[in-house]
């Protein structure tokens, strides 16, 4: 297949499948209480969370959590400040404490990651009957919890190849929904076309055969490609004009070991 281009890709536009509006409306039916989303990066976690945000014209913020992170950056801590008498030391919330005050909803991605010292200071606030928070560095015993705060997480199975621990039981518990991701988010087909129309000549039949290839990997577990590198693929076709073999190659070739089964795949759906 030649690809024609004949002008730039625009715009950007969230898309959900079947399956992904599901997990949507399970998220829209467990709000305020604790949610948990588990699978491997790339199938559109964080894009659905930041979308659902975005939706309901929600503040959010949050991080990513990693093993030697200090708790300070969530809970916060005491910063000297200068005055005009020399220096004096004040109190400043860290981004959980902010959202817990403030009715944020909080994101925190890659759970699975967070330090273990974090999980006990997270049990009262994710108690969906009597939310606390304390904060005991500030002389706080208990800051009161905004009805708007809302706790939502992703994560990285924990069998995977991530660094990842297992999550303690206990904060394993508090999550009012759980839910195990192992399909596309998106409406992948709608995404393609968004990023290839007036773009590429029949952009329905680019969609179609980049998707036919996919499918086709995706029977494998060694070549099941995530939705994100799809859309690399598609973006390095259409916007960075780069031929479909050498798309793929520079896209995923330092991702997935199976290159010569994708490369082989491609040509079948693809004139290469």
């Amino acid at each position: 297949m030649v690809v024609e281009i004949k002008q730039e890709f625009s715009m950007d536009t969230v898309v959900l499948s079947k399956y992904g509006q599901d997990v949507y409306d399970n998220l829209v039916k467990h709000a305020p209480d604790p949610v948990l989303i588990i699978g491997d990066t790339g199938w559109g976690k964080t894009t659905l969370l930041k979308h659902f945000a975005n939706q309901n014209d929600l503040e959010f913020t949050g991080v990513n959590f990693y093993p030697k992170m200090s708790v300070d950056t969530l809970v916060g801590m005491w910063r000297p400040l200068p005055t005009v008498n020399g220096i004096t030391v004040e109190w400043q919330d860290g981004v959980l404490t902010d959202a817990i005050r403030n009715g944020k909803i909080f994101l925190g991605e890659e759970l699975t990651r967070a330090p273990r010292d974090l999980a006990g200071r997270l049990l009262g606030v994710l108690d969906s009957a009597e939310r606390y928070w304390s904060l005991p560095e500030a002389g706080v015993s208990n800051v009161e919890v905004n009805e708007g705060f809302w706790f939502l997480a992703s994560a990285n199975p924990v069998n995977g190849s991530y660094s990842t621990v297992s999550i303690d039981p206990a904060l394993l518990r508090r999550f009012s929904y759980v839910c195990e991701i192992n399909q596309p988010l998106a409406d992948e087909a709608l995404v393609i076309n968004n990023i290839a129309e007036g773009v590429i000549a029949d952009h329905r039949d680019f969609a179609k055969r980049l998707l036919s290839w996919v499918n086709d990997l995706r029977k494998s577990a060694s070549t099941n490609i995530n939705t994100g590198d799809l859309v690399r693929v598609a973006k390095a076709v259409v916007i960075k004009r780069i031929q479909i073999v050498d798309a793929v190659n520079q896209t995923l070739g330092y991702k997935y070991k199976e290159m010569d089964a994708i490369q082989a795949n491609l040509s079948a759906h693809f004139e290469t």
